[in-house]
């Protein structure tokens, strides 16, 4: 989990330093300790529950027809990516917004096939929605939380980048220190 937190803290520095995108101070303390609240309490199960019925559930049942894990992580990232396609951010890029969303749950899907756990895409998943609720969010974004600072748009093509980038390091990373365990 705080592998993938430090990879978005790195994309936001990046910004940052090199103005790709102008960063606005929101922080409203008012909102953002009830939201921060709150999702301290449903953003584990709603997280929980989408990677388990994509990541779990779902590579199961595919499995049972589809016999080449490769063709079941591949599959299953894509649809996964796809339940994204509906959000604001996505309407004016389909193409590149399902392969932005896709390459990232590629990634975590593939980390869960070799270690045989969610919990590492679970974790990911968390901190990424709690980070673009409450440290960095977007104003085309579907979600809308008490971010501390909030980006104009969801660039797509940037986004498709930077999440492929990040989710090679993430493998990666996770690889090497995993590796003890020989999961991956």
């Amino acid at each position: 989990m705080w592998t993938w937190g430090l990879l978005l803290l790195g994309e936001t520095i990046v910004k940052m330093i090199t103005g790709f995108n102008k960063l606005d101070v929101t922080f409203r303390p008012e909102t953002f300790l009830p939201t921060l609240l709150v999702s301290l309490v449903l953003l584990r199960i709603q997280t929980a529950s989408k990677e388990m019925l994509f990541r779990g559930a779902l590579p199961q049942n595919l499995y049972l027809h589809i016999r080449k894990p490769v063709v079941v992580v591949i599959l299953s990232s894509v649809l996964f990516g796809a339940a994204y396609l509906m959000n604001p951010e996505a309407l004016s890029r389909l193409i590149i917004s399902l392969l932005a969303h896709s390459a990232v749950r590629f990634g975590w899907r593939l980390v869960d096939q070799k270690s045989g756990e969610l919990e590492l895409a679970i974790g990911a998943h968390t901190i990424n929605n709690f980070y673009e609720l409450f440290v960095v969010g977007y104003q085309n974004s579907a979600i809308r939380g008490s971010s501390i600072w909030v980006l104009p748009n969801i660039n797509m093509v940037e986004s498709m980048i930077l999440n492929i980038i990040m989710v090679m390091i993430w493998v990666v990373v996770l690889r090497g220190a995993l590796q003890d365990r020989k999961v991956i």
